[in-house]
């Protein structure tokens, strides 16, 4: 498991701690909250090198999401489609898809879009 990046945040918070990634696939885990958007946004968005593609972000260990955060990832799924990158949000916990459900982040089966 390997962080991102770190870097100084106003916080004290860093994204590597709740965005992380083993070799093959991105996962978000812990908590996402309102105080964590500013830095694992731009953490989301480095995900994809400036690459066009697809981006599968796991989220099975996300115990957590508020609508902060929920925001925070309509906001990268729709910046990152601007640049031709389909950031798909797969296999979250029933309590936070109820979040992603506010933010139209679910595809017709329920599943993370």
């Amino acid at each position: 498991m390997t962080a991102l990046r770190r870097w100084y945040s106003p916080t004290g918070l860093h994204p590597g701690d709740h965005v992380c990634w083993t070799f093959a696939d991105p996962a978000l885990h812990g908590e996402v909250d309102h105080d964590l958007v500013d830095d694992v946004f731009p953490a989301l968005v480095d995900l994809t090198g400036g690459s066009p593609g697809e981006v599968v972000l796991d989220l099975t260990d996300l115990e957590f999401l508020d609508a902060a955060g929920a925001r925070m990832l309509a906001r990268a799924v729709r910046l990152l489609a601007q640049t031709g990158v389909r950031l798909r949000l797969i296999r979250p916990r029933r309590t936070v898809s109820h979040c992603l459900e506010l933010f139209d982040l679910l595809d017709a089966q329920g599943a993370a879009a």
